[in-house]
């Protein structure tokens, strides 16, 4: 046995080596300073993770290092496994010269839903909640929390539980008044009321869908304005959702369950809802009279025509920012759009965005229309990419869920830098009122920012992640924040360097990026059944991500297959003849992808009945 002399000694010479080695270690480390940190989204085999990358460089050599990890904060070993590169901001140049239109856009169309007859047939039900409306104490203590925030993104509304008595959770032992119109499909309503409210939004969770069943809103005393259907698509998975803003004090949510379904098998609740309170068009406009309309200047329709009015919701309740779609180079665009980080930080809040586009007068000066009757896009977004503004660029990548209207456009984009004093044009929603235009110069940049002096216009809250363009109106920005107002026209403004985020978000705008297929499309199936959220094509997809991308030879096909087919879609989708004929070959391979016994059985019978004949044909011929 050793004696504790003996042990003590070892232990304190233990201790040095081990500090000896951490020395040699952190001195490694110290030798790296780290550059940028990022999240980003990633998907191995079919299962998705949120990733922080980071960027470090060599203080010594300028050599660049990236590192990933998982949500848990351990480093991932293999990141090719899970599609993720090293970042290269030494080399990161990268053009798309024009703005284009959607001309082939896929994705479930997001247009008004009309309230089914037998609804309006019936009478209103008494408020199942009605809240009192917000006062200005209430509105001004979430106000000054907000304000408190770096950024601080214009805040239009507030989160407001509905009373206990009020809370609606519907289950299976659920024993409301269901409606059942002649068809034998079942509705369920609950009405809530918000006394001086502008718009509504409203929070159900807990969400189970049976097959076919979805939800609508609506205004109760103007049915017309109603959005939906939310279904199992739209869904995708996801147990809470948030509905688009309806503008009004009075608004009805709706169930439908179809015949063939069981409505004991629906389940949801309403426990909270928005209450948005600002909305510059139909209360007291506050931004200042330096704004310049957009509409005044022609030269700049296009690049208007990008822009969107963005609704958030965060804990405190909703915000409005800015943003813009971005060009990319896949024949059917991704609607991939970029904003500020400040404003959607994560995919929670990515999951209830709603955009609004042509937000805009119809002529130079005119009267700006509501936002309530300008095209929108609901559905929330898929959350890609981001840096935020502490020791970033302040930079929020999106891919939305639903299709935009025919007649946006997609801003042309680069990562160069524009030169000092090189002339810079921004586009935005000031204030959350419809959108301006601002013109300037380049004053000057920094790590993470460039920064702007405007000669006409200015921003303002709500301006928050709008979109910096250069000379030749392309994008190279989106705004941080800064000191410009109408009081202060000659403040300095800061964007978030597109050259930064750049690297990141290639992946998505250029060439597919080493074998990620998250975000792609079965171009041949999207195009025969006219959306990429299609069930058929769902299935294919799914067949792709937990199959095919998890093995090399599934992998090599995908490559060959993403080569070869975006021309052939184009084709196919151009004739219905073709896409009918498309569906019919696609149709059995479907049913084996989602119902491999099928397949198997249609082997059995067909080996049974080859046999047969063969049987049959030696027989006859002897």
């Amino acid at each position: 046995m050793l004696n504790r002399p003996f042990q003590t000694k070892m232990q304190l010479f233990l201790t040095v080596i081990v500090s000896v080695i951490a020395l040699f270690a952190n001195s490694a480390r110290a030798d790296m300073a780290l550059k940028y940190t990022w999240q980003e989204r990633a998907t191995k085999g079919g299962q998705t993770q949120y990733v922080a990358g980071k960027q470090y460089q060599d203080t010594v050599s300028g050599a660049e290092k990236t590192e990933y990890y998982n949500q848990q904060g351990q480093l991932i070993p293999n990141p090719a496994e899970w599609g993720l590169k090293e970042k290269n901001w030494q080399n990161n140049r990268g053009h798309w010269l024009a703005s284009t239109p959607a001309a082939a856009i896929s994705g479930v169309k997001s247009t008004p839903f009309t309230v089914p007859s037998f609804l309006l047939n019936k009478p209103l039900s008494p408020p199942s909640a009605a809240l009192p409306g917000i006062t200005a104490d209430a509105i001004a203590s979430r106000q000054a929390i907000q304000q408190s925030r770096p950024n601080k993104p214009l805040l239009i509304g507030v989160r407001r539980p509905l009373p206990t008595a009020a809370a609606s959770s519907v289950g299976k032992s659920d024993n409301r008044d269901w409606q059942t119109d002649a068809q034998g499909n079942h509705y369920l309503r609950q009405r809530i009321t918000v006394a001086d409210a502008r718009a509504i939004r409203i929070y159900l969770e807990n969400i189970k869908l049976p097959t076919g069943a979805y939800f609508m809103v609506y205004a109760t005393q103007n049915p017309s304005e109603c959005r939906g259907p939310y279904d199992a698509m739209l869904l995708q998975e996801r147990d809470t959702f948030w509905t688009e803003s309806i503008f009004s004090t009075d608004v009805t949510l709706a169930a439908f369950v179809p015949a063939a379904a069981n409505r004991a098998n629906l389940s949801f609740a309403v426990n909270e809802i928005v209450d948005i309170f600002a909305l510059p068009s139909l209360s007291t406009l506050k931004e200042g009279n330096c704004n310049k309309d957009v509409t005044c200047y022609s030269d700049w329709q296009n690049q208007a025509a990008t822009v969107a009015g963005i609704g958030t919701i965060n804990q405190i309740g909703a915000l409005w920012c800015t943003g813009a779609l971005l060009n990319d180079s896949s024949e059917h665009h991704g609607n991939y759009f970029m904003t500020a980080y400040h404003c959607i930080a994560n995919q929670k809040e990515a999951d209830t965005t709603e955009y609004y586009w042509f937000y805009q007068t119809s002529i130079c000066n005119g009267s700006p229309p509501s936002p309530a009757n300008v095209p929108r896009t609901g559905g929330g977004a898929t959350f890609l990419a981001g840096m935020s503004g502490d020791g970033g660029n302040d930079f929020s990548f999106l891919q939305l869920r639903q299709a935009v209207p025919r007649t946006v456009k997609y801003a042309g984009w680069t990562s160069d830098s524009p030169a000092k004093g090189a002339a810079v044009t921004g586009i935005h929603h000031p204030d959350g009122s419809y959108k301006r235009i601002s013109f300037g110069v380049l004053y000057g940049s920094e790590d993470n920012w460039w920064s702007v002096q405007w000669q006409e216009g200015v921003t303002e809250p709500g301006s928050s992640g709008s979109p910096l363009f250069n000379a030749n109106q392309q994008f190279v920005g989106q705004l941080q924040g800064g000191d410009s107002s109408c009081d202060t026209p000659y403040g300095i403004d800061a964007y978030g360097r597109f050259d930064l985020s750049y690297p990141i978000v290639a992946q998505w705008l250029t060439s597919r990026g080493g074998g990620s297929y998250d975000n792609g499309d079965c171009f041949i199936a999207t195009a025969a059944w006219g959306s990429y959220l299609d069930p058929h094509v769902q299935v294919l997809r799914n067949f792709r991500d937990h199959y095919l991308v998890t093995n090399s030879t599934g992998r090599a096909f995908m490559e060959y297959y993403y080569a070869i087919s975006p021309p052939f879609a184009g084709y196919i989708r151009q004739h219905e003849s073709l896409r009918t004929a498309t569906r019919f070959i696609l149709t059995p391979i479907v049913y084996s992808v989602k119902y491999p016994w099928l397949l198997l059985i249609f082997i059995v019978v067909a080996i049974g009945i080859w046999g047969r004949k063969k049987r049959v044909l030696e027989k006859f011929m002897r």
